[in-house]
C-alpha cells in the first residue's frame, strides 16, 4: 500500500465545492423561480392566449416539423426539396402557416400507396 505521499493526485476539482439544494418552503423550487428548465421543453411563451386544443396559426421550425410528424432536420430537408413551403420572416421570427403546410401534405405523391400494405389494411 502507498503512504499517502506516494498516491497519485486526487482528480478532485479544486475550488468550489457543491452544496445540496435546500428544499424550498414557498413550494416553487429555485429552479422553476429562475427560469431553468427540466426533462420537457417549454415554449417561448408557456402562457398562451389561446383555449385549450387551438392551434396558432403560424408554427415556428420545430412545430412546424412536430405538426407534419419529422424531426426539425427532416423538416428542412423537406423545405429545401419543395415539398414543404418557404417560411414567412415576420420581423426577427421564422414562421410557417398551418394552411400552406395542411396544403403541401395534401400535394404529397400517394402514387405508391397501392404497394404498400400497412395501406391496404383496414383499421
Amino acid at each position: 500500500m502507498r503512504t499517502p505521499s506516494e498516491r497519485a493526485p486526487s482528480r478532485r476539482r479544486r475550488g468550489r465545492t457543491r452544496v445540496p439544494k435546500q428544499p424550498s418552503t414557498s413550494g416553487t423550487s429555485e429552479d422553476d423561480r429562475i427560469g431553468h428548465q427540466h426533462s420537457s421543453r417549454r415554449t417561448r411563451n408557456s402562457s398562451s392566449v389561446l383555449p385549450p386544443g387551438v392551434m396558432p396559426r403560424l408554427l415556428s421550425r420545430v412545430q412546424a416539423a412536430e405538426y407534419v410528424g419529422v424531426s426539425p432536420t427532416i423538416f428542412d430537408r423537406m423545405v429545401e426539396d419543395g415539398l414543404m413551403p418557404k417560411a414567412l420572416r415576420i420581423y426577427s421570427r421564422v414562421l410557417w402557416d398551418v394552411r400552406k403546410i395542411d396544403q403541401a401534405i395534401s400535394a404529397l405523391s400517394r402514387d405508391d400507396d397501392d404497394d404498400d400494405p400497412w395501406i391496404r389494411q383496414s383499421v
